[in-house]
């Protein structure tokens, strides 16, 4: 039996909301010449400027417009109840999954943070898959399997990673 049946390959880009149309263009065309086979939207901390809605509306109509059904993710802050100035709405109205970027370094709590993470970006409108590159992942697997080894670990979690 065959561990992993296909790796996906994804483009990314940071999205700037001051030049959100050439952006958007850059990044169809890019994904389209590479043939991948899905797009990650990273909206970081220039969309919570007011008045950013439409300049993140008007990107992602164009990347979707640009990408036709190809998959696409939303990639940014981790605990979206932190960052309520951030349009989500917008951007995730075009987006198939959400994609937190939950970072561990120095973390000694990695599984309750994942879990808050997915827990916020589920009570979104509109709500979306979370769906967690394999970093994340393995990071997840490899603390939990120290905490257990090392007799740290303190149960089970409640929530399944989709991948």
């Amino acid at each position: 039996m065959r561990l992993i049946q296909r790796v996906e390959v994804w483009a990314g880009s940071m999205s700037a909301a001051r030049i959100q149309l050439a952006k958007a263009r850059m990044a169809v065309n890019r994904t389209r010449e590479l043939d991948l086979d899905g797009f990650v939207v990273d909206a970081e901390i220039e969309y919570k400027e007011k008045g950013r809605a439409v300049a993140a509306r008007r990107y992602m109509e164009a990347v979707r417009s640009g990408l036709g059904d190809m998959q696409i993710a939303l990639s940014t802050f981790r605990f979206p109840r932190l960052h309520h100035e951030l349009p989500f709405e917008e951007f995730l109205n075009y987006c198939d999954f959400s994609m937190p970027q939950v970072y561990h370094e120095k973390a000694s709590n990695v599984e309750e943070q994942l879990e808050k993470s997915v827990e916020q970006y589920l009570n979104l409108k509109p709500a979306r898959p979370v769906f967690l590159p394999l970093r994340h992942i393995l990071i997840v697997v490899g603390s939990l399997l120290l905490k257990k080894l090392y007799g740290f670990w303190t149960g089970q979690s409640q929530w399944g990673l989709r991948v």
